[in-house]
C-alpha cells in the first residue's frame, strides 16, 4: 500500500520527468534545418565563428575559439553557446560565455573560452553545435546557428577542430 506522502513524491517525480521529455522534445522540434556550408558562406552573417577547439583538460574541459565581426557596425554583448547532444541526438546540456572583448568593432576578431562543468556532457555528449547571439548599433537582437564537425566530446577524446570550411550554419535573425 502506498501512503499520501510516497505517492506525492512519485506525482512530483514523474511530473519532472514528463515536464522536462516535453521541454527537450519541444526544444529539438523547433531547431531550424541547417544546410551544408562553408566557411565563406558564413560571410554573409554579421558575427561568425573563425575557430573553435575543444579541450580537454585536468581539472575541466573547455572550448576555445575566436568570433569576427564581418558586419559593418559594432556587434555587443556578443556570446557563444555550446549544445551537446549525445548518440540519439537528445539535448545532454549547454554551457555558454561571452566573447573577451564582448563588444567587437567591424572586421575585429575576439577570443572566447567556454568551461565545461557539466560531468553528464563529460560523460554523454557526443556531438555539439553553437549559437552566436549578438546585439547590433540599433539595440537589434541577432543570432547565427553554426554546427560543429567535431564528435566524441567524452573526457577520453581529443577533439580539434580549428579549420571549419566544412561547418554548417544558418542565420537566425
Amino acid at each position: 500500500m502506498v501512503n499520501k506522502k510516497s505517492f506525492e513524491s512519485m506525482s512530483i517525480i514523474v511530473l519532472a520527468i514528463v515536464s522536462t521529455t516535453l521541454m527537450v522534445s519541444t526544444f529539438l522540434e523547433n531547431l531550424p534545418v541547417s544546410a551544408q556550408t562553408s566557411l565563406s558562406d558564413q560571410t554573409n552573417n554579421d558575427i561568425v565563428l573563425l575557430s573553435q577547439r575543444y579541450n580537454n583538460e585536468e581539472f575541466s574541459d573547455k572550448i576555445v575559439g575566436e568570433v569576427l565581426n564581418n558586419g559593418t557596425s559594432t556587434a555587443d554583448f556578443v556570446k557563444i553557446t555550446a549544445s551537446f547532444y549525445d548518440t540519439n541526438g537528445l539535448l545532454v546540456g549547454t554551457e555558454m560565455s561571452y566573447a573577451d572583448p564582448y563588444t567587437i568593432e567591424p572586421g575585429s576578431k575576439s577570443p572566447f573560452e567556454i568551461i565545461i562543468s557539466s560531468d553528464s556532457i563529460k560523460k554523454d555528449g557526443e556531438n555539439y553545435e553553437f549559437t552566436l547571439q549578438w546585439r547590433d548599433i540599433d539595440g537589434n537582437d541577432k543570432s547565427s546557428r553554426v554546427l560543429a564537425e567535431t564528435s566524441g566530446t567524452g573526457a577520453s577524446d581529443n577533439k580539434d577542430n580549428n579549420d571549419n570550411d566544412d561547418n554548417n550554419s544558418e542565420n537566425e535573425n
